[in-house]
């Protein structure tokens, strides 16, 4: 969807917030980077990502990106205490973090601070430069992007439409299945 929107619509607006103005191209170009940036960092395909923040730029950029990484996206409660975050972390097995500075009464640096060790959380990210200990800024993510062709990020993206497409004729002989009775 956001291909095809970059490609007709390329600097129409995609995303205004008090800290970012983004074309369709710019969203989309930004998608690849860091795409490219969450496979240099060493997640792929069917690794799971959490999201922690409130509604910023970054949030949407990184739903973008994540999937074309093949990354699954975990969404966190931007209420969640300590207790729940690590209870979610544990559950989804989530691989990385990506955390902003917190909402309301819950700081989420204190937060992550205070986990105990999750065996399959291997990287932490930050929304800001200053990364609390043990988190890399996430703006990191762009400039690991080099280390992966952008080559690779097609390919995900056609194996993606080629999953969806064959989920569809799927779901459409289902569907005619239960018309007519034969389930």
């Amino acid at each position: 969807v956001l291909r095809r929107a970059a490609r007709d619509y390329p600097e129409r607006l995609a995303l205004v917030t008090e800290s970012a103005r983004w074309t369709f191209r710019e969203l989309d170009e930004r998608a690849d980077l860091y795409a490219r940036g969450i496979i240099a960092a060493g997640l792929g395909k069917g690794d799971r990502a959490a999201l922690w923040a409130t509604n910023i730029a970054e949030w949407v950029l990184l739903e973008f990106a994540l999937a074309r990484a093949g990354v699954v996206l975990v969404t966190v409660n931007t209420a969640f205490k300590a207790a729940e975050v690590e209870y979610l972390l544990r559950q989804s097995e989530a691989n990385a973090l990506f955390f902003g500075r917190g909402f309301r009464d819950v700081s989420y640096p204190e937060v992550v601070a205070s986990l105990p060790p999750l065996p399959e959380l291997r990287r932490r990210f930050f929304f800001s430069p200053e990364a609390p200990s043990g988190s890399a800024p996430f703006h990191e993510l762009g400039q690991l992007a080099a280390r992966v062709p952008q080559v690779l990020i097609q390919t995900r993206i056609r194996e993606h439409r080629q999953a969806a497409a064959s989920f569809q004729i799927a779901m459409n002989e289902l569907l005619r299945a239960i018309d007519f009775g034969f389930t």
